[in-house]
């Protein structure tokens, strides 16, 4: 076992020594049993689930019998258990800081031509990145937004131990979400965190490996079959620039692992060959007009490119996708889909995202008050948001509730001159019966407090993220009796209430707006704005 393991495991095991008995007294209620429902409730549980190191089956067998309560003992030992597995997940996505990328500006950049699978993975876009260990600092704008900087109030996040050990470990602790302020002076945007320059082709690593993510199995490791349906590979068999055959002759060239798979340094260098079927054209070399209606040049003498689809292409293919899912599914909003059919929607959110974003400018210019107005969710792929089937109902105040629609409302503070909040409104609305079970009523939980906007790193693009960070304050909720009840502050701190209250901005226009609750996009809230009658 290494120092760092030892370490770890040390610090783990005083922290569920401190900690467990509190752990256990939340998921428990206080009772001397808890419940497999509860325990599989608890944030670091539930962080263990949504991002996939496990699923409910495995920590089932883990538990045992899940149909019996443990008592204090046999809980931490389950505990103990989740954690190794998280632990062991974590490292197997293991990533490098990205400090360490520009560690020494004298010597340049570092030779990458012989890297192994997990130097070049460096800033590949796994889960478990830390995001403590970027810079998420937003940059200052020549000028004070209007909107989206009027509170500084968030709810208080409760670590769970796993990431207390981190911290323990390296030393690190978050870093807040600053607001974008008035600043004299322009700032330099700070290179920390960025994506690495490639070992070759032109291309960065983060791209390499956002490509080679698209298809891999769980062992990081890639068929000919898969190849073809990563989006680069599919889209030039499509349009017959590149043929299978030619494809199949370099793959066969390949250095091969378990049989006829393929790691990511093999990746690098079938993408290195591809390339170079393509034509490269200096900066300054005047282009032949036929070729420049074909080919996009991306970049100073770069590589050329077929050329990105139009936004408004890719923006009505997701709509067509999304109303095809909805056709087929029972429930709305997404609630009916798996992680297989949403594959569709999350590639078009991704491709509209990177066209949006070459065209939307600074970051630090954007004006927040496009977000103003009643927005309706109309598509969700969080897999956390399909467990709980609910962000304000997440507690079950409302019982036997069946989601309907959920709605936002973005409004300005009242009075600018005394920074007042810029109010945030949201209500959900359900289907549950009375209390005999004769009836089926509409039940409604609705949500009031705050909204601002920030900036943050995102380590998988190399570029920043416009961050809206949701403060709910207040939870009220309809009653089968016809009154008004208000839910508590473990609704308002619920896993699932603050992971949809701190998304990063992936699209938006007048009438459509893409937030994703992750640096990648597997986890999306696609949102329809409900006009006012007059307009």
């Amino acid at each position: 076992m290494t120092i760092i393991s030892l370490i770890s495991y040390f610090v783990i095991r005083v922290l569920l020594e401190l900690l467990g008995q509190s752990l256990f007294d939340v998921a428990s209620e206080g009772k001397d049993l808890v419940t497999f429902d509860q325990a599989s409730s608890l944030e670091g549980v539930d962080a263990v689930l949504e991002e996939g190191a496990a699923n409910l089956e495995e920590l089932k067998v883990i538990w045992g019998d899940p149909d019996e309560p443990l008592d204090f003992e046999g809980f931490s030992r389950w505990y103990n258990d989740v954690l190794k597995l998280y632990d062991a997940f974590l490292w197997q996505d293991a990533v490098a800081p990205p400090s360490d990328v520009f560690e020494d500006d004298d010597q340049g950049l570092e030779d990458m031509s012989n890297l192994d699978d997990e130097q070049l993975l460096e800033d590949r876009p796994a889960i478990g990145v830390k995001v403590e260990g970027l810079d998420t600092k937003p940059l200052k704008p020549k000028q004070q937004m209007k909107y989206g900087t009027l509170t500084d109030k968030v709810p208080v996040y409760q670590k769970p131990p796993w990431k207390l050990a981190e911290e323990i470990i390296t030393g690190k602790t978050d870093d807040e979400l600053e607001d974008y302020s008035v600043e004299d002076e322009e700032e330099k945007p700070s290179t920390e965190g960025l994506a690495s320059p490639s070992a070759g082709g032109g291309r960065q690593n983060v791209e390499i490996t956002q490509l080679f993510r698209q298809a891999c199995d769980e062992k990081n490791l890639l068929s000919f079959e898969a190849l073809k349906e990563i989006s680069e590979f599919e889209d030039m068999l499509e349009k017959e620039d590149l043929s299978e055959e030619e494809l199949e002759e370099m793959w066969d060239e390949l250095p091969k692992k378990n049989g006829d798979f393929i790691d990511v340094l093999a990746f690098r260098d079938l993408l290195t060959k591809v390339d170079e079927l393509f034509e490269y054209v200096e900066e300054d070399e005047e282009e032949d007009p036929d070729q420049q209606a074909l080919m996009q040049v991306e970049g100073g003498g770069g590589m050329a490119k077929a050329k990105k689809r139009g936004l408004q292409t890719v923006k009505q293919d997701l709509l067509d996708a999304i109303a095809r899912l909805e056709a087929m599914q029972d429930k709305p909003a997404g609630l009916g889909s798996t992680e297989e059919t949403d594959g569709e929607i999350v590639k078009l959110a991704g491709e509209l995202e990177d066209v949006w974003r070459d065209q939307v400018g600074d970051l630090n210019d954007y004006d927040g008050s496009k977000f103003e107005g009643t927005w309706e969710l109309i598509y969700s792929t969080s897999v956390k948001f399909r467990r709980w089937g609910s962000v304000l109902n997440a507690e079950r105040n409302i019982k036997n509730a069946e989601f309907e629609a959920l709605v936002q409302k973005f409004s300005p503070g009242d009075d600018i001159q005394y920074d007042s909040f810029n109010e945030y409104d949201m209500e959900e609305v359900f289907k549950a019966p009375n209390e005999d079970g004769t009836e089926q009523l509409e039940l409604c939980a609705r949500g009031q407090g705050s909204w601002k906007l920030g900036l943050q790193q995102n380590v998988v693009t190399g570029q920043e993220d416009l961050v809206l960070k949701l403060e709910i304050t207040n939870v009220e909720y309809d009653t089968p009796e016809d009154s008004v009840e208000y839910a508590g502050a473990k609704t308002m701190m619920s896993p699932m209430c603050r992971t949809f209250s701190y998304g990063f901005l992936a699209y938006m226009d007048d009438d459509y707006r893409v937030m994703r609750t992750s640096l990648t996009g597997l986890s999306l809230y696609i949102f329809q704005r409900i006009k006012d009658e007059d307009e």
